[in-house]
Formats: C-alpha cells, structure tokens, sequence
C-alpha cells in the first residue's frame, strides 16, 4: 500500500494495442529526444550504407580482395 496505493489495475482487461500504447506513453517520457534523435540519425545512416554496399556486393567483395585473394590493408 505504501509503495503502490490503494488501487490497482487488471491489464488483462485492456485490449493488447491499449497496453501498449500505456508503455510506450510512460517510456517516452524517459527518453532523452535529443540523444534519440541523434542515434536515429546515426541508425539511418548506416541502413543507407548497408544497402548500398548490398546493392554493389560484388564490387565490393572485388574491392575487399583486390580481384585477387589479397585483401586490402
């Protein structure tokens, strides 16, 4: 009672996308926007990177081993 209240919730009786959407409510207001926003920055970046090395992967194996098993130092 001390720590918690006198009253209490059964989550069971909220639909799945309500539960959700009370978590999601309570961690965003934890979470530093600014260093979020710089790391989502960063994730894009580097999904942009990943798919173009995807989209040329033979030349980028061709470059990794120089055309001839030796890699590049």
């Amino acid at each position: 009672m001390e720590q918690f209240g006198d009253e209490s919730w059964e989550l069971d009786a909220l639909e799945p996308p309500a539960i959700v959407e009370l978590i999601r409510s309570e961690i965003e207001d934890l979470i530093d926007q600014d260093a979020w926003e710089v790391k989502a920055f960063d994730q894009d970046t580097g999904r942009k990177q990943l798919t173009l090395v995807a989209n040329r992967w033979d030349d980028t194996v061709t470059f990794l081993l120089d055309g001839n098993g030796n890699g590049h130092d």
